[in-house]
């Protein structure tokens, strides 16, 4: 504990606001036997998420002890990092690019893990606000543009509906109004006291616009929106899709931080290539309304990317894999110039 107290001084004492995120996907070996699960997801003791009621015990009673632990410290908490990643990488659709434990296909499974998170954060959410009546609580969903295969195609135009619905909206509607569709069909079965409210701001990662083919066929029978295959615009840099995810998040009526936006790909000017677009339309969307209140640039530093490992370079500064030696981009000095100047270039 002394060197995250330690961490976080330094922050302060650096004029840094710190927010802590509680569970970034991964999760103890006793709560979750991931290669066991992979094997059979029926038969492994440790179920992770699959096993909601150990996992709302348990992550509950985590979130406490750090609002104990670091509440004089922080003021801002997220419990959830990107919850959607956790069931589409690691129950419907784990891939070479991207696989989170157990990295099976289990619609089952799947479905049921996605309303769970809801139920998730709201838990942690209490349990943090237990011992911090003044802290912030919000989550981390990875929120994505979406866009049809062909504009004007009925069926396209429907799978941009329902993708929105699923991918964007059920975890918000949920953690923000109470929401609860249990067979994932669109329909509020009823508003639950025990989720809504649960949510002091909508924190929102953002990377890229997602194309999707309708199918005119539901493909899943959990669910009969699943009607359509996201088929194109993987690690797209979309500008104007910024604005457009944080326009939604407004629509939930409040605060927003932008929790991760970036790059990995430094040739050409990334300033003028990512960076100043995506901020000029998250400007326009403070312009139209939304009440963004900070934004975070992933990464820092090149750090770990899951399946990639150290091949996709994030960070604004470079780190070199033999000597761990730290090289600021020029990137990296125009984010730190916009940010001394709480402003674009013009």
């Amino acid at each position: 504990m002394a060197a995250y107290h330690a961490q976080l001084a330094s922050m302060t004492a650096h004029g840094l606001t710190p927010m802590m995120t509680l569970n970034h996907y991964t999760l103890p070996t006793w709560l979750h036997d991931a290669k066991g699960c992979h094997e059979d997801l029926s038969t492994c003791e440790d179920k992770g998420w699959v096993d909601r009621d150990r996992m709302l015990k348990h992550l509950a009673l985590y979130a406490g002890f750090c609002a104990r632990e670091f509440g004089a410290e922080v003021d801002l908490w997220l419990t959830l990092n990107e919850p959607l990643a956790v069931v589409l990488s690691g129950y419907l659709m784990p891939s070479e690019d991207r696989t989170n434990p157990p990295g099976v296909i289990n619609p089952d499974a799947a479905f049921a893990v996605m309303l769970a998170q809801v139920e998730a954060h709201a838990v942690m959410y209490d349990a943090v606000h237990a011992e911090d009546a003044t802290a912030m609580v919000g989550a981390a969903p990875n929120l994505a543009a979406v866009a049809p295969s062909v504009e004007g195609d009925p069926d396209d135009e429907l799978g941009v509906e329902h993708f929105d619905y699923l991918y964007n909206r059920v975890f918000l509607n949920g953690t923000v109004r109470g929401e609860w569709d249990p067979d994932l069909d669109g329909v509020v079965d009823e508003v639950r006291a025990d989720l809504v409210g649960r949510s002091d701001f909508v924190g929102l990662n953002y990377y890229t616009r997602i194309t999707v083919d309708g199918l005119g066929f539901q493909l899943f029978e959990q669910t009969p929106l699943f009607d359509f295959l996201p088929v194109g615009g993987f690690w797209e840099s979309y500008p104007q899709g910024l604005y457009e995810v944080t326009m939604l998040a407004a629509e939930y009526g409040l605060p927003i931080y932008i929790t991760e936006n970036g790059t990995s790909e430094w040739q050409g000017d990334p300033t003028a290539d990512f960076l100043q677009p995506h901020l000029s339309a998250l400007a326009d969307a403070i312009d139209d309304g939304a009440d963004v209140r900070g934004y975070f640039y992933w990464s820092l530093l090149d750090n770990y990317e899951w399946n990639h490992g150290t091949a996709m370079e994030f960070g604004l500064y470079d780190v070199d894999e033999q000597t761990k030696a730290r090289t600021l981009r020029p990137m990296g000095q125009d984010y730190a110039a916009i940010a001394r100047d709480n402003g674009l270039p013009q």
